[in-house]
């Protein structure tokens, strides 16, 4: 399984947690991420791909328009669209008919490759949540389902 997500902690973290838990379940999971969470990620034995350098990030994140309220998205684009590409290559390498990609909605370069490689499976990450509500699998927001 093949788990792409950009952006922080929050973002990333979840990825790391549902990983281990497929990795528990026997499943070959790796995280597709920036470098800033690799400790982590193979700390906790989970399989790794680099978006990006570590220095790119580092950029970033001390950008003081970061959290800005206009320039922002400027910011994470310089980490974001580039991330398209590299995203795409690493899942058209390392993806075969067997493999599942469940990626963040940041994680443009999955959506491109759900659209291009025609025995992708791919799912979003929001469509995970919905199905877990539905399932009865809480999944946050108050539990229970909304029938879609």
């Amino acid at each position: 399984m093949l788990l792409p997500t950009l952006g922080s902690a929050g973002d990333v973290h979840p990825y790391i947690a549902l990983g281990a838990a497929l990795e528990a379940r026997g499943h070959r999971a790796t995280i597709i991420t920036t470098p800033l969470f690799q400790p982590l990620i193979e700390a906790q034995g989970l399989g790794y791909l680099p978006v990006g350098t570590l220095e790119q990030v580092r950029i970033a994140i001390a950008h003081p328009d970061l959290w800005h309220l206009r320039k922002g998205f400027e910011v994470l684009a310089q980490v974001f669209i580039p991330a398209i590409e590299q995203i795409y290559r690493l899942i058209e390498t390392h993806a075969d008919a067997d493999t599942v990609v469940a990626f963040s909605t940041g994680a443009f370069g999955a959506r491109v490759a759900q659209e291009k490689l025609d025995a992708l499976r791919a799912v979003e990450r929001s469509l995970l949540l919905e199905r877990s509500r539905n399932a009865g699998g809480g999944g946050g927001g108050g539990g229970g389902g909304t029938g879609r």
